[in-house]
């Protein structure tokens, strides 16, 4: 009895512990979409500590901890579902055994023995070789029922049957067997699923949520943009992204493919560094000139899995879950540094993307490394041209009205081949080895991100990518294209 109570009582603390991180979850949420002040007051003092601590541990080992709790969840999501479906199956044996036995039962339940035999109390006496308990062919002394113990004691046979059940042994679907064993791990499977599900709940507020409804990046450096800009802006900054890219291309050096090479950089102290060490040193560079940017970064990972990212599309990933930056292996080498500073940019609370791109593209630009300045430059230059085609397609008049003014550059061959997103060659191997089509896999990514980016705020969905030109625009305004 102490033992029931002691487990009673756990159980309700643990509810109320369950419904207590419940309630603070939906109240962090609801406190966040009201205020935004609320939103860059725990960017500004809280969520820097998760960063420096659990990012920073996570950061320690040399593989993405996010991509493997992602591994985890599926799993146990898996063990969920098919213990799920092991519950119908004996759900399903038990009645197909019910209606297989028909109106055959045992003493104390309803209906009769045998065709023709009654129970003590209906009409009519027991019909010849119907036997009361206590008669020969009976149940003996000390023979329990069904629904007592649930132990046959030694000697007791079933009416009808040959044999006895042994000392000990239990019906089947009683107290003790392999149903009642797998019941005990189902309940104990679903109470580790729902505090998981729980627990990623909360710290997918606290590291992702919230951070959608802070103020922008723009606005915090730049102020409210209610500017109109002119195509001629846009030409204006679509030629200096296209000019850079011309010089720089010429810069690389590329083995005998014509495939750019990367030998290291050389960091402010003059040693030499990889990308993903640059990548740190210029996001702290740029924490000097932006406030919110300075603080603690740690090393970008690549992910395993970045045969499948290919297959989305996707450069990179922020796991909230693990405070890590996580980039694509796979990709064109090019595309790598602005992807790993874009990263780097949600664990300072930019969570936005067209935010991330921006700051990525800054973070590079603003680089001594004509590596780093190119794949800067590279990381917008299709988005402006995306622009610019629109605007000559939709608006042609203006358009060629503008570029009477200025011309638009004409961007080198070799910077688009160096603009692709993954060489042939790797396609090629990826698309053969792929267990699911990457069509398919492109259209899930797709309404996966923005059906994310819907819940959150963001009312655009995927085309927030594009508003990157917007704070082009808006920069290259207060800081002039020489």
């Amino acid at each position: 009895m102490g033992h029931r109570i002691g487990k009673g009582r756990s159980l309700r603390k643990t509810t109320v512990l369950y419904a207590v991180i419940a309630a603070l979850t939906v109240l962090l949420n609801v406190a966040a979409w009201n205020s935004s002040a609320f939103s860059d007051w725990y960017i500004a003092h809280i969520f820097p500590v998760w960063v420096g601590t659990y990012g920073r541990v996570t950061g320690l080992l040399p593989f993405s901890v996010g991509e493997w709790l992602i591994a985890a969840g599926v799993v146990l999501a898996a063990l969920v579902l098919l213990s799920g479906i092991g519950w119908l199956g004996i759900v399903a044996a038990a009645a197909l055994r019910a209606a297989f036995r028909g109106g055959r039962r045992r003493f104390g339940e309803s209906g009769a023995w045998s065709d023709g035999c009654k129970e003590p109390g209906e009409s009519g006496a027991w019909p010849d070789g119907c036997k009361e308990p206590g008669e020969s062919g009976a149940w003996s002394d000390g023979c329990k029922e069904p629904g007592e113990s649930g132990v046959w004691s030694d000697g007791c046979k079933e009416p009808g049957e040959s044999g006895a059940w042994s000392k000990g042994s239990r019906e089947p679907g009683e107290s003790g067997s392999w149903i009642r064993r797998y019941g005990r791990f189902s309940r104990g499977l679903y109470r580790f699923f729902a505090w998981t599900l729980l627990v990623v709940c909360l710290v997918m507020t606290l590291n992702c949520f919230i951070l959608y409804h802070a103020s922008t990046f723009s606005e915090h450096y730049f102020g409210e943009d209610n500017n109109e800009y002119g195509l001629e802006e846009l030409i204006a900054v679509y030629n200096m992204v296209a000019e850079q890219c011309n010089l720089l291309a010429d810069a690389m050096e590329r083995d005998e493919s014509g495939m750019v090479l990367y030998g290291g950089s050389l960091g402010e102290d003059g040693t030499l560094l990889d990308m993903e060490d640059m990548a740190r040193e210029l996001m702290g560079k740029l924490g000097e000139e932006y406030p919110r940017l300075d603080g603690f970064y740690p090393r970008p990972k690549a992910l395993l899995s970045s045969d499948f990212m290919c297959q989305q599309y996707m450069q990179g990933y922020y796991f909230p879950f693990s405070m890590e930056a996580n980039y694509n292996d796979v990709m064109h080498i090019l595309n790598k540094p602005a992807t790993m500073c874009h990263e780097l940019a949600h664990l300072r609370g930019y969570i936005y993307e067209d935010e991330a791109n921006f700051i990525g593209y800054l973070a590079c630009v603003q680089s001594e490394d004509a590596f780093f300045r190119y794949a800067g430059y590279l990381s917008v230059l299709t988005y402006l041209n995306s622009d610019l085609y629109k605007a000559w397609k939709e608006e042609r008049a203006a358009f060629e009205a503008a570029a009477a003014v200025i011309e638009p550059v004409v961007v080198e061959a070799r910077v688009w081949e160096d603009n692709a997103f993954v060489v042939q060659e790797e396609w090629d191997r990826i698309n053969g080895k792929a267990l699911i089509d990457t069509e398919i896999v492109v259209k899930a990514a797709d309404v996966f991100i923005d059906t994310n980016l819907k819940v959150n705020g963001v009312a655009d969905g995927k085309v927030s990518y594009s508003h990157v030109v917007r704070l082009l625009l808006q920069y290259y305004r207060y800081h002039p294209v020489a």
